[in-house]
Order: structure tokens, then sequence, then C-alpha cells
């Protein structure tokens, strides 16, 4: 093995040095390995905690959620094998979720450990010691992140079906819970010779700016009546937000992007503070498995109005207009609904964006209320994929829409 060794002319240099400047050159060099074990030190505190916080708060979420479910499947009268299959299921969750639970604590006391010896070594052990366990570290929280992120998708999904299993009775609905789900994500757009409608995403924080940013979904005619022409997509859209004691919220939003044959648009509104109503969006699994008489609310706007509910069912899972697939659905709906949401009566899971109505007749053309064509969320899905925007679709990965 070739070793390294200084050289005569090296050492000679460092004699002739004043006793002063070798003075200074230790103090620097001391000076430099401290700075630098400090910031590795902060990196990997900051980084870690960021992180351990992040993951915590997703556990205390699927903690909450497994709890719900376990209280709706005891309070489930119909004892059916798929309810039974729902439990077992529910408790694999909870173990898995006790597990990744260690893990974490596991991971804290790592970094606790560290820390302790930090007064034991020299600055430049801790500082490569340090080194060597943020990058150890840091992949382990990954995948504890990355686990937890799948147990919250798999638990949403859990407690979704459960709701499927049955409806409550009419007289034991929580009717501000279903204000919430429903009507509150509900925006209405505004121009000065059209209306139309939107649906509120959850809002989430933006770290850079430490403002908050809100999208919406809504049709694309909507957003292009408003603005007048394709030349004036820099405009802000009009934007009102309500809420269940009657009050609103007058403000505006950009357009982030549009597809035309989708008749489809994404808008953000940016806040101080986050709106407490955002929709729940079904995920692919669920869109797939939609069938014709599943029970739906249909959310929007109609005439300029406040959000108004609207039941019914699907009437065709599959219908198709112009060479684009829609569905139809039976719920009445207006001039107005364009944009709004259509949801799943039993979860209140997003399905789709309200796009047109039928009409009958060309002389004097009368509108078909129950003849609506919706746009599903499957097609807005695989658009925002291309689009760059993969994380508003729900997955084993979901999170909040990534920034433009």
């Amino acid at each position: 093995m070739e070793m390294h060794q200084d050289s005569p002319a090296s050492s000679t240099f460092f004699k002739r040095l004043p006793s002063w400047t070798l003075l200074a050159l230790l103090i620097a060099s001391f000076t430099y390995t401290a700075d630098r074990l400090v910031r590795v030190q902060l990196r990997v505190e900051g980084l870690e905690a960021s992180r351990l916080d992040e993951t915590l708060r997703l556990q205390r979420n699927v903690h909450g959620q497994i709890l719900s479910m376990d209280e709706r499947l005891e309070s489930n009268a119909r004892g059916s094998k798929l309810a039974e299959e729902l439990s077992l299921r529910v408790l694999d969750t909870e173990e898995r979720l006790g597990d990744l639970g260690e893990d974490l604590v596991s991971q804290a006391s790592a970094l606790d450990h560290v820390q302790e010896f930090q007064d034991s070594f020299g600055p430049e052990f801790m500082a490569a010691r340090l080194e060597e366990f943020g990058a150890e570290s840091s992949q382990r929280i990954e995948t504890i992140a990355a686990q937890m992120a799948t147990v919250e998708f798999d638990t949403r999904e859990a407690s979704a079906a459960i709701r499927r299993l049955g409806s409550a009775p009419l007289g034991t609905r929580n009717l501000e819970e279903m204000w919430g789900e429903l009507v509150g994500p509900i925006v209405q757009l505004t121009g000065d010779v059209s209306v139309g409608s939107g649906v509120l995403l959850q809002s989430r924080r933006d770290e850079a700016s430490g403002s908050y940013l809100t999208h919406v979904l809504t049709a694309w005619h909507v957003v292009r009546d408003i603005q007048g022409d394709l030349s004036k997509t820099e405009m802000p859209v009009p934007v009102t937000v309500y809420s269940q004691d009657g009050t609103t919220e007058h403000t505006e939003a950009k357009l982030l992007v549009f597809n035309v044959r989708l008749d489809a648009a994404l808008l953000e509104i940016t806040s101080e503070a986050p709106y407490p109503f955002g929709a729940s969006l079904a995920s692919p699994k669920r869109l797939e498995d939609l069938e014709i008489f599943d029970e739906i609310y249909a959310v929007g706007c109609p005439l300029g109005n406040d959000p108004i509910p609207t039941a019914g069912e699907i009437a065709t899972v599959r219908h198709k207009v112009d060479g684009s697939n829609y569905m139809m659905i039976n719920a009445p709906t207006y001039i107005g609904n364009s944009g709004g949401g259509i949801f799943d009566a039993k979860t209140h899971e997003l399905l789709g964006i309200f796009s047109k109505i039928y009409t009958h007749g060309s002389l004097r053309p009368t509108i078909v209320p129950h003849m609506g064509l919706v746009t599903p969320l499957t097609h807005i899905y695989d658009w925002l994929r291309i689009e760059g925007l993969t994380s508003v679709v729900p997955g084993p990965r979901d999170a909040q829409l990534a920034q433009r």
C-alpha cells in the first residue's frame, strides 16, 4: 500500500516560519474545523427535525383515522364479508403504524446518542461522524416517511370503503360535516358577463414565502369566458369563497394550466391563512370502480347563486361527445354549475368536474337539467401527470400540489 509522507522541503518551510505565524495557522485551522462541525451539526439536526416533525404529523393523522374507522366498523350492522376484511385491514394498518412509530423513536434516540459524544472527541472526528450519521439518518427517515405515506393512503382507502358499506339514515347525518366536505370546497368564479364554479383543493404552506397556496379545479370554458380570449390568460380570475355562517371572501386566482379538449383548468390562490375546506380526491382505484346507479351529489353555483347541492346518480359511466369521454349524471344542474364538483354521496370524495349540460332544439334550445356531462378525475389525473403536477394524484406518496 502506498503511503504519503511530508517532503523535507515542506518541513524546512515550516521551521522557517515565525512562531506567531504558526500559532495563527493553528488558530485558523481550529476555527475552520469548529465552524464546519457546527454547520454540519445544525444541518443534520435541522434536516432530521423537519422530517421527523412531518412524519410524526402523518402518524398522528393516520392514528386518528384508524380510531374513526374502528368506530364506523363497530356501528356498522351489516356484518358482511367486506366489513370483516376491512376490520383485518385496519388491524394490519395499525400494526404497521406501531412499527413505524418505534422506528421514529429509535431514529430520534440515535441522534441524541451521537450528540452525547460531542464533548468526548475532537471536532474533526465529530464532523466526520455527523456527516456519516446525517447520510444514514436522512436515508432512513425518507424510507420511514415513504412507508408512513403509504400507510396513510391505505388508511384513507379503507376509510372510504367503510363509508361505502352503507349510508346512515337521514336523521343521523352530520350536516356540519356534509357542508364542510361537499359545499365548503365550492367557489364561484365570476366575470362581467359569465358565472361558473370551481372546487378548492386543500391548502398547503409555501415555505419560501410563508403564505398558503390553494389550488382550484374548474372547467376551462368558465375561465375562457371570464377572461374573454386566449390572449388574456394572465388576467386574474375573480373568486368568491363561502363560509358556513353565510359570510364570503372575495379574492383572485391565477391560471396555472388548462386543457381545451378536457375542458379542465387549474387555478391557484395565494392567501395569508389556509382555507378550512378542501375537497377530498377519489383515488384512481375508486374511480375505476364507478358504476351506473352510484349515488352522487352535484354541487355548484347555478345562475350565480351560493353553492347548491343536488342529489342524483351516475346515469352513464362512459358517454362520448365530440371524441371525448364523459360521465353522465341525472342530478339536476343548470347554467353556472360548470366547473363545480361531482361528489360520491357516501364518501364525499370528488369524482369529477362538471363540464356541460344537454340542450334540446336549435332555434330556442331547452336545457335538460338531468343530463349533465362530467369530466372524470381519471382524465384530469392523466393530464396533470403530463403537466408535471403528479402530486395532485392520490397514491402511496400522496401530497399537495407541487409548486410550479
